[in-house]
């Protein structure tokens, strides 16, 4: 007796196609389902939308305001002020240069 093998073949095509066909059945389901919506759907989706933009930035201003600076905004401000004192402290140093170099200057003309 001889067995028929192409009969094996049969399942796994027929598994295959019911994943492929139920694929394409929900894509057409959702193309031939979807309808516009209303004008009321419409206006409560607005509705929603602008009181939650409100909640959004009412929470969003409180959060700022219980926040202090950062550590790196604190951090920068500390290196300006750094720098800024460096800045005073070279410019010093020209002007006392500057005015030695006048008295000297002055001690070489007489």
């Amino acid at each position: 007796m001889r067995a028929n093998t192409s009969l094996l073949w049969i399942n796994p095509i027929l598994a295959s196609g019911f994943t492929i066909f139920s694929l394409i059945y929900s894509i057409i389901a959702e193309f031939f389902g979807t309808k516009p919506p209303t004008t009321e759907e419409l206006q409560a989706k607005k509705k929603y939308l602008e009181e939650t933009a409100g909640l959004l930035s009412s929470i969003a201003a409180l959060e700022g305001q219980n926040k202090g600076t950062s550590w790196v905004q604190r951090a920068k401000e500390a290196v300006k002020e750094v720098k800024e004192g460096a800045q005073e402290v070279v410019g010093e140093r020209k002007e006392k240069k500057d005015q030695q170099t006048v008295m000297l200057e002055r001690i070489t003309v007489c």
